[in-house]
């Protein structure tokens, strides 16, 4: 299965991509500081990673989101509404 995932320099998602890479599954990773994700590069092949901000609208086309099956979307914003 091609898993979409988002928020895999976090906590919960550097777990899941463990999981879901152990299962057999190739990835597409959603990050916004690739140098954050250096640790993606030793997976090859079976991890793809996009460097894109969800804070500002995209383009749904490069995320190839016609080839995947599933997404864990697990970011969130820490930018405050004040400014």
């Amino acid at each position: 299965m091609h898993i979409l995932l988002t928020g895999v320099t976090g906590y919960i998602g550097r777990r899941l991509l463990n999981s879901l890479l152990d299962e057999g599954h190739s990835l597409t990773c959603c990050v916004r500081n690739r140098k954050r994700a250096g640790f993606l590069n030793e997976f090859g092949n079976n991890v793809q990673v996009i460097e894109t901000d969800f804070s500002t609208p995209i383009d749904l086309d490069s995320l190839e989101v016609n080839t995947v099956d599933a997404a864990y979307f697990l970011i969130h914003s820490l930018k405050s509404n004040l400014e």
